[in-house]
C-alpha cells in the first residue's frame, strides 16, 4: 500500500512543497512544486551576470536594457532557473531526511511535459527514487570453502632447477637454435587469412625457453628456423594452453586470453645459447639470496616453495569468487531493477542503452548486490583501512605491472622499491585505495570462515584454474571490481 510523506521547504520566506509517494519497500516518486518565489531569485541573478558580460553595440557591459538581455536570454535562463531549483531542492530532501537511496533521483517517467516555461506560473516536477534494501548477513551455516595450493612434482622441481641453471649461466647469441636454446621473439595476432590484425594483441619482446615447448611441431619451427625469420605458431601450443603464460606474455587479462585468435605471427629477434650454471652454493646465493640455502635439499624447497607462490595469485583470486559467490546466493537481496536499469542508462549512456541493458543488467545487479554485502561486512568487522594495507595494495598493483612485462618474478626488493615510490603521488594512492578496501573486507570476511587447503598436481591447479576462468568469463562477474554504483545516505 503507497503511503504519503509531506514537507515544506522554508528558505528565503518562500515555499517548496514536497510530497513523497512510496509505493513500496524499494521504490517511491517525489512530488514537487515549485513556485514563481522559488525561481525568481535565482532568474534575476542570472539575468544580472548574464548583463555584466555580454558585449552589445551602443551599450557598456552591465548597462544593457533588462529587456534586450531577457529578449535574448531570459528564456533559456528560465528553464534553467526552474530546474536547478527543483534539482536542489529533491538532492536537499534527500538528505534532510536521511533516504539511504542507490544512484540518484530520476524525472519520473510519468512527469508531463512542461512546453512554455514563463515567469508567473508554478511547476510540478515528479523524481523516482530506488531504495536501499535492508539485508540480513548471516556468515553462520556456511559452506567449508577449498583454497587451493600447488603441490611441486620432483619433474616439475626439476625442470625449474635446470631452468633457474639457464637463467644464472653464460649466454651467448646465435644465428640458429638448438636444444636448449632461448628464442626472443616478437607476437602479432594474425586474422582467419593469416594476416596481421590491426589494433590486434601483440606483444613486445618475449623470451622463449624452448626446451619448456611440449607441442613437438611447435618446437620444431624454432629449431629450423633462424635469427630474423618469422614463423606463423599456435598461441596455445606456444604456451602450452596456459593462460596465465598467455596472460603475461601478452600483457592481457585473465578474461581476454579467451577471445585471441588462434594463430600469431612470430618474428625471431634473438637466439640465445645458453651455458647452464652448476647446480653449487653460487647459484644458491644467486637466486635465492646469501645463505639462504645450505644444501640442494633447501634450494629444492625453495624453488618448490617459488612454484606454489607463482599460482597463489589465481588460487586466492578463485576462493574469494567462491566466497563472493556463495553470499551473494545465500543472501536475500531483493533491488529495484526496473529503477537501476534507467539509472544505468541515463549515467552511462556509451555503455548502456535500451537495447542492450536487459542482457547487460545481470553483471550489474550482481555487482550491486556484492558492494552492499561488502559494507555490511566493513560495518560488522569494523574494517577500515590504515598505510600498512596502503602498501600492500601497491605492492601488489607494482607486482601485478611486472608480471604482465614478463618478469612474474621480480625481486622483491625491486618490487618494494618501485611500490614505495609511487606511494609518493597522491593520485596513485587514491587509485589504489578501493584495492586496499578489498583486500581488507576479503581478509576479515574469509579468516571467519572455514577454509581447507587442497594440494593438486600442476596438471590439475592448471585444469582448475582453466575451468573457473572459462566460467567467469562467460558471466563476467563484475563484483570483482570496484563497484561504480553510487550509493547514497
Amino acid at each position: 500500500m503507497a503511503f504519503l510523506l509531506y514537507k515544506r521547504f522554508i528558505k528565503n520566506k518562500f515555499i517548496v512543497k514536497t510530497q513523497l509517494n512510496k509505493t513500496d519497500e524499494l521504490n517511491a516518486s517525489l512530488h514537487l512544486t515549485i513556485e514563481p518565489e522559488d525561481f525568481l531569485p535565482e532568474y534575476e541573478k542570472q539575468i544580472k551576470q548574464i548583463n555584466k558580460t555580454t558585449k552589445m553595440p551602443g551599450f557598456r557591459p552591465g548597462h544593457i536594457p533588462k529587456s534586450m538581455i531577457e529578449k535574448k536570454f531570459g528564456d533559456q535562463v528560465l528553464v534553467e532557473s526552474v530546474l536547478n531549483i527543483a534539482n536542489d531542492k529533491v538532492n536537499s530532501y534527500v538528505k534532510e531526511e536521511k533516504l539511504d537511496i542507490l544512484g540518484y533521483p530520476l524525472s519520473s517517467e510519468n512527469q508531463a511535459p512542461i512546453d512554455v516555461f514563463t515567469k508567473d506560473k508554478s511547476y510540478e516536477f515528479i523524481f523516482d527514487l530506488g531504495f536501499t534494501p535492508k539485508i540480513e548477513l548471516n556468515l553462520e551455516g556456511l559452506q567449508t570453502f577449498e583454497k587451493m595450493v600447488l603441490k611441486p612434482s620432483d619433474t616439475m622441481i626439476n625442470e625449474e632447477i635446470e631452468h633457474v641453471c639457464r637463467q644464472f649461466g653464460n649466454q651467448e647469441s646465435t644465428d640458429m637454435a638448438v636444444e636448449g636454446d632461448s628464442v626472443l621473439i616478437l607476437l602479432n595476432e594474425l586474422n582467419e587469412n593469416n594476416e596481421v590484425i590491426e589494433g590486434g594483441v601483440s606483444s613486445k619482446s618475449t623470451r622463449i625457453l624452448i626446451n619448456t615447448i611440449k607441442d613437438e611441431p611447435t618446437k620444431q619451427l624454432f629449431l629450423t628456423t633462424k635469427k630474423g625469420d618469422e614463423c606463423k605458431v599456435a598461441i596455445k601450443n606456444l604456451f602450452n594452453d596456459d593462460h596465465n603464460e598467455m596472460m603475461h606474455a601478452l600483457n592481457i587479462s585473465h578474461d581476454a586470453v579467451h577471445d585471441l585468435s588462434a594463430n600469431f605471427s612470430a618474428k625471431i629477434e634473438e637466439i640465445t645459447h645458453i651455458q647452464p650454471a652448476e647446480n653449487n652454493q653460487e647459484l644458491w646465493d644467486k637466486a635465492f639470496g646469501e645463505g639462504t640455502c645450505k644444501s640442494e635439499e633447501d634450494f629444492r624447497n625453495e624453488i618448490g616453495k617459488m612454484l606454489t607462490n607463482m599460482y597463489e595469485a589465481n588460487t586466492q583470486h578463485i576462493l574469494e569468487h567462491d566466497v563472493t559467490d556463495t553470499l551473494i546466493n545465500n543472501t536475500n537481496i531483493t533491488l529495484p531493477d526496473e529503477f537501476m536499469k534507467r539509472w544505468l542508462i541515463q549515467a552511462h549512456p556509451k555503455e548502456y542503452t535500451t537495447e542492450n541493458v536487459e542482457s547487460k543488467y545481470g553483471v550489474e545487479r550482481k555487482g550491486l548486490q556484492w558492494q552492499l554485502i561488502r559494507e555490511k561486512i566493513e560495518e560488522r568487522f569494523a574494517v577500515e583501512i590504515n598505510n600498512d594495507d596502503l602498501e600492500l595494495a601497491a605492492f601488489m598493483k607494482i607486482r601485478d605491472l611486472f608480471a604482465q612485462v614478463g618478469m612474474p618474478n621480480a625481486p622483491y626488493e625491486q618490487i618494494k622499491g618501485f611500490a614505495m615510490d609511487r606511494m609518493k603521488d597522491e593520485k596513485f594512492v587514491k587509485e589504489i585505495a578501493p584495492m586496499a578496501m578489498q583486500q581488507k573486507v576479503m581478509s576479515a570476511l574469509i579468516s571467519n570462515l572455514q577454509v581447507n587447503q587442497v594440494e593438486y598436481n600442476h596438471e590439475e591447479l592448471i585444469e582448475k584454474i582453466k575451468a573457473h576462468n572459462a566460467k567467469h568469463h562467460a558471466h563476467h562477474h563484475a563484483h570483482e571490481h570496484e563497484h561504480e554504483h553510487e550509493h547514497n545516505h
